[in-house]
């Protein structure tokens, strides 16, 4: 009688682990395919170990776009890092010109001031209260968010869950939104992301 209760027991853990561990497969191939969709929209070809963990390269109309998981710090009193993903776009910036664009996160407070500005000027703005903009030069943030370029940035982060950071800084234009990409919903944003990033680009040229 016992060795049949041993039997059922040891079987009863078996399915169970076959069974998590079909789970966390599947969950993995979702996560991956959603990965892959965006890549494919942008024509990227990249590495992703998980969402935790993944970088693609490839283009935003005419720019080239870079887009990965990074680590941000949480809060200035929790010294932990938090997940967060990195759309960027290469630029020539020799006079050093800064924008920042800030959709506040009260989840994630640090994302306000994670492009620090050493001259810091507020751009004033008709996009909603939710949005800060600053800058070290008016007329470059003038030139950068034409009516265009402000279409598409209010477009891009008005209907985010969660608060985000697009900036110019050294040679680099980026966005940085503190969240993983889990679910297929999220892909329309992030393209209208690289969208913003490209209006403004354009802009420069």
């Amino acid at each position: 009688m016992s060795q049949i209760i041993t039997f059922v027991a040891i079987a009863a853990v078996i399915v169970i682990g076959l069974t998590i561990a079909a789970i966390f497969i599947r969950k993995y191939h979702i996560k991956e395919k959603i990965h892959q969709m965006l890549s494919d929209n942008f024509g990227m070809r990249g590495s992703f170990i998980n969402e935790k963990r993944f970088q693609l390269r490839g283009w935003a109309g005419d720019y080239k776009l870079s887009i990965q998981s990074i680590r941000i710090p949480e809060s200035e009193a929790n010294k932990e890092e938090g997940n967060a993903i990195k759309f960027s776009l290469p630029m020539v910036n020799p006079m050093r010109k800064c924008l920042r664009i800030v959709k506040e996160d009260t989840q994630h407070p640090e994302i306000n001031n994670y492009i620090p500005l050493d001259k810091l000027l507020v751009v004033k703005h008709d996009m909603g209260d939710w949005l800060k903009i600053n800058t070290n030069d008016l007329v470059f943030s003038s030139l950068v968010l034409s009516e265009n370029a402000r279409i598409s940035v209010h477009d891009a982060l008005k209907n985010l869950p969660h608060g985000a950071i697009m900036y110019i800084q050294d040679e680099e234009l980026a966005c940085i939104i503190p969240t993983l990409l889990k679910k297929e919903s999220q892909l329309e944003g992030f393209y209208k992301i690289a969208n913003a990033l490209k209006d403004m680009k354009d802009e420069l040229n």
